[in-house]
């Protein structure tokens, strides 16, 4: 019989609370991938996930930039100004999908709001990495010195990571903003590629849509991969990794079996390990409830004041004041490096 919701409802309160008291000896740095993994097998994917929300949100280096973007109360009516381009890398089948939102649509529509200029790379909607990032190479370089706010969903965030390996691209980008990044791929691509059955019925589905298989090889997670290696940030770029912490309950119906699969590794959205979607040195972003198409109510809000934060992180001066609008925190100091372990 189909299941009509995923899973039935926890005491989420509760199971914060339990992940809060639970394994005080665990900061953020311990948290590597097998620490993870066994700590799902032992417990289940859904306190692993809790347990790795509340270390994000603790974090000294973290907590204080998540605390400073919740703080922010802005009024549609007294938004700072924010300069430059908004440069969109979109997630892939964002053209035949645009109901997932992989193409920005509102995150461009809100920062438009803030005096930005978005734009949508015109990647292949079913491009390879290499492809897509050769594209954004091209439109990076066409850009003047820092004056690029980086955009990316899903694998968008694999083609953009790859883009920013070419020094003359950095140049342009002030900051990156990495929404639910394949970043360093996905265990699904290994296990989609390496069982001939799934290969075979994923490549026929492939080729109906016109793609190539090489799109999914390079988002494999395995060593060797495109992908693989330690999760450092591009030099000299900023990056905010903006990652969904879904329960079992949280995740929609195209998730489910996702979701399902990959928790054998640990706390993931539906399409990637969550350890996997964080670049270091970095913000790290928690958003709970939301998988990785990112569906969640209030998510408007959460857009506003992160580019609230954007503007203000360039100048603190420049946020309006009006009668509806208190004095927002300042924004967090870069933090140093140091954080979520790396997967070997």
């Amino acid at each position: 019989m189909r299941l009509l919701c995923p899973a039935p409802p926890v005491n989420e309160t509760r199971l914060l609370s339990e992940a809060g008291r639970a394994f005080p000896e665990l900061a953020l740095p311990d948290l590597s991938a097998p620490v993870m993994a066994q700590l799902t097998a032992d417990r289940g994917v859904d306190f692993a996930t809790a347990l790795l929300y509340d270390r994000v949100r603790r974090c000294p280096r973290n907590g204080a930039f998540v605390r400073a973007v919740e703080a922010l109360e802005v009024s549609p009516a007294a938004r700072p100004r924010c300069a430059g381009r908004l440069l969109v890398a979109p997630a892939a089948a964002y053209v035949e999908h645009p109901e997932t939102g992989g193409d920005g649509a509102l995150f461009c529509e809100i920062g438009a709001e803030f005096g930005l200029e978005p734009v949508v790379a015109a990647v292949g909607s079913g491009g390879t990495v290499t492809e897509n990032a050769r594209v954004l190479v091209r439109r990076l370089r066409a850009e003047t010195e820092r004056s690029v706010i980086l955009l990316s969903f899903s694998k968008g965030g694999a083609d953009a990571r790859v883009a920013l390996r070419d020094a003359e691209a950095r140049r342009a980008v002030r900051v990156w903003v990495q929404v639910c990044g394949l970043v360093r791929g996905t265990p699904l691509a290994d296990r989609i590629l390496d069982v001939p059955w799934l290969r075979l019925a994923v490549g026929a589905n492939f080729a109906w849509r016109r793609w190539r298989l090489a799109a999914l090889d390079e988002l494999r997670a395995g060593p060797g991969s495109l992908l693989h290696g330690p999760p450092a940030a591009p030099p000299g770029v900023e990056v905010l990794n903006v990652v969904g912490f879904p329960l079992r309950s949280h995740v929609g119906h195209d998730t489910r079996v996702r979701h399902a699969r990959l928790s054998r590794w640990g706390p993931n959205d539906g399409a990637a390990l969550l350890l996997d979607q964080v670049l270091e040195p970095g913000w790290i972003y928690p958003v709970w409830g939301a998988d990785h198409y990112f569906h969640m109510p209030g998510l408007s809000a959460l857009v506003y004041r992160l580019f609230t934060w954007l503007a203000l992180r360039d100048n603190p001066a420049a946020l309006p004041q009006s009668s509806d609008s208190a004095p927002a925190e300042q924004p967090a100091a870069i933090p140093p490096s140091g954080g979520i372990a790396s997967r070997p």
